[in-house]
Order: C-alpha cells, then structure tokens, then sequence
C-alpha cells in the first residue's frame, strides 16, 4: 500500500529534517550533529552572558559603588 502525500506535508517533512538535523531517515533527534550544534549553542549563550558582564556600563558601576562604600 503506498501512502499519499500532498505538498504541504512534503514541506512540513522538509522543514522536520531541518530541524532535527537528520538528513537520511528525518526520524532520529539525537545524532551527532544535532548534539554538537546543541552544545555550541549552549556555549555562545554563555559566552554572551560573560561578555555582558565584562562590559555592561551598569555592572561597572555597581561594583565601582561596592567598592567606595566599602
């Protein structure tokens, strides 16, 4: 028996591949590349978290503050 398939589940399969980065059987989540995209995320998060704090205006000053107040 084969299945039919329109148009628009063609493209909601197209864009399920891209998103879990699955390329061959679109059904496997957690691949390599899916993990390793995952973990670099994670770490341009962080990354971003850290550069605020080193540059933030605010942070600055507020540690300027602890420390004439000390």
């Amino acid at each position: 028996m084969q299945k039919f398939r329109n148009e628009k589940w063609r493209v909601f399969d197209f864009l399920w591949m891209l998103h879990t980065m699955d390329y061959s059987s679109r059904d496997h989540f957690g691949n390599l590349l899916l993990r390793t995209f995952s973990i670099f995320g994670l770490f341009t998060i962080l990354s971003g978290f850290v550069l605020y704090y080193l540059s933030s205006r605010t942070i600055r000053r507020m540690r300027k503050r602890m420390r004439t107040a000390a």
